[in-house]
């Protein structure tokens, strides 16, 4: 087990009635927005937990995968709705990195002193295979660089594009 979520709650429950006694606005604030949240009720309870749960996996946020989970379950949700939620989660994370992999590039190649050569790429492509190649690829002119390298591996060498 990773953390005992049932005291982590309670907890987490005490350190916000503490926050509310020294803050009283900011937990209402807080209240009237999650209820503004709910008003419509166009998607109902559980999928609101649901899209909460992917929220929180997104956010890194242990207070609010508790939370959430136990409002997930209370709400009807099963293991394998909150197992979807998370893959959804899990595929907008990295479809965020892939997109702000694409900025770094811009940012590189918007660079003043990127060489024109590093631009273009690579004279020498370089071997991408996923658990390593063959030590010498059959490509001419195409370097491995995988970890697992080996004559016997058997595994193809890609050029890089």
């Amino acid at each position: 087990m990773m953390l005992d979520w049932n005291d982590y709650r309670k907890q987490l429950a005490a350190g916000v009635k503490e926050i509310g006694q020294l803050s009283p606005d900011t937990i209402k604030g807080y209240m009237a927005l999650s209820a503004a949240g709910q008003k419509m009720d166009l998607l109902g309870a559980k999928v609101r937990e649901l899209i909460a749960l992917a929220v929180a996996v997104t956010l890194r946020c242990d207070g609010c995968i508790t939370v959430h989970t136990e409002a997930a379950i209370k709400r009807g949700a099963t293991r394998e709705e909150i197992a979807e939620a998370l893959g959804v989660a899990t595929s907008v994370n990295a479809g965020a990195a892939l997109v702000y992999s694409a900025r770094v590039m811009d940012a590189f190649n918007k660079y003043p002193s990127a060489a024109p050569a590093a631009r273009a790429g690579s004279p020498h492509p370089i071997c991408v295979g996923e658990l390593g190649c063959p030590a010498a690829c059959s490509s001419p002119g195409v370097r491995c660089i995988a970890l697992m390298c080996s004559a016997a591996s058997g595994w193809p060498c890609y050029s890089a594009l």
